[in-house]
């Protein structure tokens, strides 16, 4: 399973500019994304289906969270979901988690660098918010809108 890798990513990412920025910011940056902790569960956990991950993250970080409502949704009804992110990425995952539990299956649109995240990639519809979007992101999307998954 490939790792994240802070100085690949921004050299694909940004070609142009990866070269200029300096170690220092990359070393910020790895910390920031808890680079060494996000290789670890990689490492620990990415051979499980998505939303085995998510929740072997949560176990991981003893994270616990409850979801009211969801009975109020009919299992077979056809979602299109809106959310903030307060928790970083965190309440996304929960999110997903609860649909996947709910629907059997889902879809949720994220920065495309989450892409980078393999085991989750199933339930990613990507977005380049620092550029044009790419033939595969926009397939993406398509079979996502066109399927009868919550997004």
């Amino acid at each position: 399973m490939p790792k994240i890798d802070v100085d690949a990513v921004l050299a694909a990412k940004a070609p142009r500019i990866a070269r200029w920025v300096p170690g220092f910011v990359i070393r910020w940056l790895k910390r920031t994304i808890h680079q060494d902790e996000i290789n670890y569960i990689l490492d620990e956990y990415s051979a499980l289906p998505p939303q085995q991950f998510i929740q072997a993250c949560f176990k991981f970080w003893g994270v616990t969270y409850s979801v009211e409502g969801l009975e109020n949704l009919d299992p077979k009804g056809r979602y299109l979901f809106a959310s903030n992110h307060p928790f970083g990425g965190m309440d996304g995952m929960m999110l997903a988690d609860e649909l996947v539990g709910y629907f059997g299956d889902a879809r949720v649109i994220v920065n495309d660098l989450l892409m980078h995240v393999e085991p989750l990639r199933p339930l990613w519809i990507p977005v380049n918010k620092h550029g044009s979007q790419c033939g595969e992101y926009l397939r993406r999307f398509d079979e996502a809108f066109a399927s009868d998954c919550p997004i």
